[in-house]
């Protein structure tokens, strides 16, 4: 059983996996660049890293319900472009039409309200913007 409340031990067990299917995601995802994007449930940061690499000039807000995973992100990514903010997927904190895409990975399965999570990932992306998880 992995130990969800601590993002080193979490990264061990998970985040090598993480890390190599994000950039496929990314690329799957057709981003536009330069855009604004959510990642939502960002966990230790692998999509959120491949979305910068991904989308150039772009700006990547994550979000995550724990704390630890927060301050775990923040201290190993300081990129300008990116910022984490504690956040809950089943209400997403930020304005109707705040963003060009928002993307989910490896975080539904845990959600008590996958298709609420998923209602609210539309609800803060643009028309015609990009919503994609991996469930």
């Amino acid at each position: 059983m992995p130990e969800f409340s601590n993002p080193d031990a979490y990264e061990l067990w998970m985040g090598r996996w993480s890390a190599r299917l994000a950039p496929s995601f990314v690329e799957f995802a057709h981003l536009p660049k330069g855009g604004h994007f959510l990642d939502v449930g960002s966990g230790t940061g692998a999509l959120a890293a491949a979305l910068l690499a991904g989308v150039e000039d772009g700006t990547v807000v994550g979000i995550e319900p724990s704390e630890p995973y927060v301050e775990y992100c923040r201290e190993r990514m300081r990129d300008k472009r990116l910022r984490f903010e504690h956040g809950d997927a089943l209400t997403i904190p930020f304005e109707d039409e705040s963003f060009h895409g928002s993307l989910a990975l490896l975080i539904l399965q845990e959600l008590p309200n996958a298709p609420r999570a998923v209602k609210e990932m539309c609800r803060v992306t643009r028309p015609g913007g990009c919503v994609a998880t991996n469930q």
